[in-house]
């Protein structure tokens, strides 16, 4: 759930981000020696948005350029127009905001304002403040010289919201999703390496265990010969380990065999290990009533014969007073 809710908020940031980006399309009149161009802009997070449509007028030039001061209110013959100020971005910006600017610009009667930026920069700012209520964007230093050129009389522009999808929208969810699959993956991966240990780590020896398994040292007349893992001689004073199976090693040789390989014995593959024997469970008839229990008696490493154990068992199932056995019933107790 949480992982679906940040990729929820990381789309809606990108498309928020999408909102904002915009168009200015240069209209100049047929007649003009001046050609349509296009620029790209940023909404400011104040004023009203722009419709889909778009919204069209002509442009002038803010009187003072930074429209820090009160603007020269629009020209009369401009009432029957949209027209939109071009404002340059002001130095300072604690005492001249960009809501001031815009602000200035709604009050001289402007219908949109277009801030480009003062220094050489392609980089597009978001403006914000409150206040203003007519739209505004943002433009490049170059866009705002460009448009310049296509103040009325010479040509009219036209601002709305670009149909394109920018590229942070295809890229947020492919990032996150080759995250969540690299995490997924890096998981799974210790998961696999953590059970490859556990299952390595019981197939070896403990050091607890290797001690269990007795060792001798060697001497001359005794059965053991030769070690299988090196073939080299037992010589007089080796220190040898005798496996279960009776097969025995240089411990030097065995004991890294035994708890970083297998525990199990070099040449016939046997466990070096007790098996775990069960308890047999024994019945006791006592009084017409059968109640049971588990011989302690028998413990790990104890090698006994499943004959013998059946043979013990119904033995002690047996009834002590055997039926053949017993008088005949027409014998009185005298």
């Amino acid at each position: 759930m949480v992982l679906i809710r940040l990729i929820i908020l990381l789309l809606m940031d990108a498309i928020t981000k999408w909102n904002v980006y915009a168009k200015i399309y240069t209209l100049p009149p047929h007649a003009s020696n001046l050609t349509r161009k296009i620029f790209s802009d940023r909404q400011a997070d104040f004023g009203a948005d722009i419709p889909d449509y778009g919204i069209v007028g002509v442009l002038e030039e803010a009187k003072p350029l930074n429209a820090c001061l009160p603007v020269t209110h629009v020209r009369p013959e401009f009432h029957s127009y949209n027209v939109y100020a071009l404002v340059e971005e002001s130095k300072n910006k604690v005492l001249c905001p960009f809501d001031l600017q815009v602000m200035n610009c709604q009050l001289a009667g402007y219908h949109a304002v277009i801030v480009y930026n003062r220094v050489n920069s392609m980089q597009l700012k978001t403006m914000t403040g409150d206040g203003p209520a007519i739209p505004a964007v943002y433009v490049s230093k170059f866009s705002g010289e460009n448009l310049k050129q296509y103040v009325y009389p010479y040509s009219s522009v036209q601002i709305f919201p670009n149909p394109e999808l920018p590229l942070q929208l295809y890229l947020v969810p492919f990032a996150v999703v080759v995250g969540v699959c690299f995490f997924f993956m890096i998981l799974f991966s210790f998961f696999r390496y953590l059970r490859y240990r556990i299952r390595q780590k019981r197939s070896r020896l403990s050091p607890a265990n290797l001690k269990k398994i007795p060792t001798k040292k060697y001497k001359k007349g005794d059965e053991y010969d030769l070690c299988a893992i090196c073939l080299d001689d037992y010589e007089e004073g080796e220190k040898i380990r005798i496996l279960p199976c009776n097969h025995a090693y240089h411990c030097k040789c065995v004991d890294p065999w035994l708890t970083s390989g297998k525990k199990l014995c070099p040449v016939c593959k046997q466990t070096v290990e007790p098996k775990k024997l069960k308890k047999p469970r024994i019945d006791i008839i006592d009084g017409g009533s059968t109640s049971s229990y588990n011989d302690n008696s028998l413990y790990e490493g104890d090698e006994t014969n499943e004959e013998d154990d059946t043979d013990v068992e119904s033995n002690e199932r047996t009834p002590l007073l055997s039926t053949q056995n017993s008088p005949p019933s027409n014998i009185r107790n005298v």
